[in-house]
Parts: structure tokens; C-alpha cells; sequence
């Protein structure tokens, strides 16, 4: 689990996201946290130190994914940045971000589909290779 997402899917949504204009960050380490929570000031000055992007999910789907061979990975959109920044995002915010990241989404998901390859040369499908008992 030391690389929980596929680099061929990974590689496949963000360039799909550049084609179309979406803006992507390619890098970033994430932090799950157990939701649906919103952080302290103290929780989010911790978890700050950690990570580039805190969420909900992702796990377990990442360890059950690679235990079924399968490829997986996630786009990761932001809805606000957390109390660290200062002030906190109101419900309209978010529920405005939310409405545009979800249409971004649509769109690269949509344009994505097409291309993923019948074949896989990714690690995701010889993941358990040798771990039979």
C-alpha cells in the first residue's frame, strides 16, 4: 500500500483534467480522517503538518481495491480550506464549490472513460502475485 492509487489511472485523469482546462495538482500527500467532521483550529493546525489535502474517503477503498486486483484512484476536490486559514467557509461556500467541482468532475470522468485501456501494465493487477499461502 506504499503507492495506494494506480499511476496508470492517476496518469489517465490528469491529463483528461489538463485537456480540458481543469485545474489539477498532480502531487500531494492526503490524510483520511474519520467523517463527516469538520476539523478544530487545532485538529487542522495538526493535520496541516501532515498533508497537502485532508478527506473523507479513500480508505478503505484503497486496500480493499488492491486486494481485488483492481485499479483505483480518486479525485480529490476541495471544498474549503479548513479552520488553519483563518475563518471558517460557510454551508452556502462549500455547497457553491461543491456544485463546480462536481461538474469539473462530471467532465473529466466523462472524457476519461473512453480511453481506459482493456489491457493493464499497472501494479494493480498482479498485486497479490506470491501471497498465496
Amino acid at each position: 500500500m506504499a503507492e495506494p492509487f494506480c499511476p496508470e489511472m492517476r496518469k489517465l485523469l490528469t491529463d483528461t483534467a489538463k485537456s480540458l482546462g481543469v485545474p489539477v495538482h498532480e502531487k500531494g500527500t492526503y490524510l483520511r480522517i474519520e467523517g463527516p467532521q469538520f476539523s478544530t483550529k487545532a485538529a487542522s493546525s495538526m493535520y496541516k503538518q501532515f498533508a497537502d489535502l485532508i478527506g473523507m474517503t479513500g480508505v478503505p477503498e484503497a486496500i480493499l481495491s488492491r486486494e481485488k486486483e483492481m485499479c483505483f484512484a480518486i479525485i480529490a476536490t476541495v471544498t474549503d480550506y479548513d479552520s488553519w486559514i483563518g475563518r471558517g467557509a460557510s454551508f452556502e461556500e462549500i455547497k457553491g464549490v461543491m456544485a463546480r467541482n462536481l461538474e469539473n468532475t462530471r467532465k473529466v470522468l466523462q472524457a476519461a472513460v473512453e480511453k481506459v485501456p482493456k489491457e493493464r501494465d499497472c501494479i494493480c493487477k498482479d498485486a497479490l502475485r506470491g501471497a498465496e499461502a
